[in-house]
């Protein structure tokens, strides 16, 4: 009887999402398709990064 009622809760659950999750039974109009990604230029950058950093050590702990 157990198995009886995980089965059937199994099955309405796929039920209902199957029905809920295509819109036929909502009469809502289907999801519109993605528009292309825009194509982007590369930007040509020339400059020399220069990282300068000074360490300090403070042994006065």
């Amino acid at each position: 009887m157990k198995l009886f009622k995980v089965l059937s809760l199994l099955a309405f659950s796929v039920g209902s999402l199957g029905l809920s999750s295509c819109g036929c039974c909502t009469g809502e109009a289907s999801v519109p398709s993605l528009r292309p990604l825009p194509q982007f230029k590369d930007i040509v950058v020339e400059q020399d990064i220069v990282v300068e950093q000074e360490i300090v050590v403070d042994d006065a702990k």
